[in-house]
């Protein structure tokens, strides 16, 4: 009836560039604490949605291939569009801003471009560079500074963690890919993290 894939692990990688659009219209209209929950379901979702994928048996080299591509167009709107429109809905829009979301929204645009014709499909222990799928964690955690130090010192914070982060995206720095406990861990963190900021809204009412 419909064009696509929508195997476990197609519907997974879908669900999670879902989160990040209603996130982007979240962000649009100032709802980022919201926003931000969103940001973390999809970086839950991406860290499922290849375990999933390489479970499946028969898979078809269609398959392979649709998995890669369908996955790097999501982490392109989950994970270097969302986070430049969520700052800049925050209110960082001075010009140095625009300088550093043009270098961190290219440098994003770039690793995937190099890793979607480097890619076999077959696991590997360490990353090149950071994974763009990172700012999940990353972005969350600066968001939580919210809590702790006033609006103009935030601004800086996140302005220059984006720009160090789009930097690391094209590094050739070897990072070790997360398994096993880390990988429980993460999940852990991020349902903390949401609890928390489900709570948050109850503080301010």
């Amino acid at each position: 009836m419909f064009i696509g894939k929508y195997n476990k692990a197609a519907l997974i990688t879908y669900l999670g560039t879902l989160s990040s659009i209603i996130g982007i219209c979240l962000a649009a209209t100032a709802h980022f604490r919201t926003a931000i929950i969103c940001l973390v379901i999809s970086g839950v979702c991406d860290m499922f949605d290849g375990k999933v994928a390489r479970k499946q048996k028969n898979r078809t080299e269609e398959d392979i291939k649709y998995g890669i591509e369908i996955d790097s167009l999501s982490d392109t709107i989950c994970f270097v569009m969302f986070p430049i429109i969520l700052f800049l809905a925050m209110g960082m829009n001075n010009w140095w801003n625009f300088v550093i979301y043009a270098i961190y929204g290219l440098a994003g645009i770039i690793r995937l471009a190099y890793f979607n014709i480097n890619a076999t499909g077959e696991i590997t222990k360490k990353y090149t560079g950071l994974p763009v799928t990172s700012v999940a964690i990353i972005f969350p955690a600066i968001f939580l500074l919210n809590f702790l130090i006033d609006k103009e010192a935030f601004k800086i914070v996140a302005a220059a963690t984006m720009a160090l982060v789009g930097f690391l995206f094209i590094s050739k720095i070897k990072i070790n890919k997360p398994k096993g406990k880390i990988i429980w861990f993460f999940l852990t963190a991020a349902i903390i993290f949401i609890l928390f900021m489900i709570s948050s809204f109850f503080w301010r009412h």
